[in-house]
């Protein structure tokens, strides 16, 4: 239980794009409910215990989790401290109660290990078939969609405010490359080493633009609908939006999906903050469905979406939401990031938010539960096969040769090797899990008067 504890609360240490920024306070309510009951067990296993001392030690183990979270690229959060005390007493007073009514075991030892040897064979079933069914995070299934800057096709997203420039990149930049306004004045403001696959600037009459074209780099003059303004200020998107034309779309969009990782550049600045109803600043959308990629404004906040076979037909599933208020109305700079397996917001330099795209749409027993899975493909296994000898060194190399089996049988399906930077910590907690269960299946097992099926 404590090796499944710190594979679901340490694990995984891919690390992420932003630095992590102190404590928060979320009490959200599907976190706070899975935290509560991962401290259950606990509770349950010092039922003997009084109700401070469980508390105390809820307390204590939480808080070392936490704080262990501060060196890896984990959030800490006070809600968890929190919602794993009260966990833990839960735990204490449902075990207490189930005593009092069923003081005796409900099955024998025998029935446990036909139980034990089932929930193996489920769990190691579903680890294979999770493992074999991971789907790519690249940009593969991108459609041929128009490149819409500003509201979407059906004018329902419209976003108001100004864009002066727009930079989009077939490859994941890193920190050190931050652009910066270039000499002379009319010179590109978004602009890194190697250039941009397309680049767009508004702020100038008439405007300006330029794509890597299949011949080489090809100038253009973007053309505006009469609905929307552009003058110096830059490109004036309230209501209306901007549809480029198609070849430039479907050039910059076969140009993204062989390069699997993207760099969105943007400066505006905000006419309204805030503004609601996911109001898309940037899409490649047709505004009837999936949307390859997008990038927008949520009350002050920011989020973009890039769409991957992993999530389906429809980019929601790797949505990064810039939860602190980060637009303003004055000129700003927006970055959007996918490097492949993380996505991340900045503004002005600084980084908002990220999420690990590549986890969170991996199948969930080797996407968020990996750790668990590590845990329960090893001790399940060894437990399980373990039930079916008798003397006690039989149990042990029988158990151990199991659990190890299981263990190389995931990673070869590519259960483990499919998640970046996963290896080392997947050897370590494969190898501790067995280590930590060998000593279990190795002790004489004793029965309670309860358990005598004679």
């Amino acid at each position: 239980y404590l090796l499944g504890l710190g594979a679901l609360t340490l694990l995984p240490y891919a690390a992420p794009l932003c630095p992590r920024q102190g404590w928060i306070l979320d009490l959200g309510s599907v976190d706070f409910a899975a935290n509560l009951l991962a401290f259950v067990p606990l509770g349950a296993a010092l039922r003997r215990a009084r109700p401070l001392p469980v508390a105390a030690i809820g307390f204590a183990l939480s808080f070392g989790i936490e704080f262990a979270q501060q060196w890896l690229p984990r959030q800490q959060d006070t809600g968890d401290l929190l919602a794993n005390t009260a966990g833990a007493l839960f735990g204490w007073a449902a075990a207490r109660i189930w005593v009092e009514l069923a003081p005796r075991p409900l099955v024998s030892l025998r029935t446990r290990a036909h139980l034990l040897r089932g929930a193996a064979a489920v769990v190691l079933v579903a680890i294979a078939y999770n493992a074999l069914s991971i789907p790519a995070h690249d940009f593969s299934n991108w459609d041929r969609f128009p490149l819409v800057i500003g509201n979407t096709a059906r004018g329902d997203r419209p976003w108001i405010g100004d864009l002066f420039e727009l930079a989009l990149y077939d490859r994941a930049l890193e920190p050190r490359e931050r652009t910066a306004r270039l000499e002379p004045a009319d010179a590109p403001a978004l602009w890194a080493e190697g250039g941009p696959v397309l680049w767009l600037r508004f702020d100038q009459e008439p405007p300006a633009g330029r794509i890597d074209g299949p011949s080489g780099p090809v100038r253009l003059e973007p053309r505006v609908d009469p609905a929307n303004f552009v003058s110096d200020s830059g490109l004036r998107l309230a209501p209306g939006g901007v549809v480029l034309e198609p070849w430039i779309s479907d050039h910059a969009t076969e140009q993204l999906r062989g390069a699997g990782a993207l760099t969105l550049d943007l400066r505006l600045r905000a006419g309204v903050s805030p503004q609601f109803g996911g109001a898309r600043i940037v899409s490649f959308g047709n505004g009837k469905g999936p949307v390859n990629l997008e990038v927008g404004q949520r009350g002050a906040g920011l989020f973009a979406r890039v769409r991957t076979p992993a999530n389906g037909t429809h980019a929601a599933r790797v949505e990064v939401a810039a939860r602190k208020r980060v637009v303003s109305t004055e000129p700003q700079q927006l970055r959007f990031v996918y490097d492949g397996r993380h996505g991340g917001l900045w503004v002005d330099g600084a980084c908002v938010d990220d999420s690990y795209i590549a986890l969170h749409n991996s199948p969930w027993l080797v996407g968020s539960l990996l750790g668990l899975s590590i845990v329960a493909s090893t001790a399940l296994a060894a437990l399980a096969l373990a039930s079916f000898a008798r003397r006690r060194a039989a149990r042990v190399l029988l158990g151990g040769l199991g659990g190890a089996a299981a263990w190389l049988a995931i990673r070869a399906l590519g259960g483990w090797s499919a998640l970046p930077d996963f290896e080392t910590p997947a050897l370590v907690l494969g190898a501790t899990t067995l280590a930590a269960t060998l000593p279990m299946i190795g002790a004489p097992e004793t029965e309670s008067p309860g358990d005598s099926e004679c």
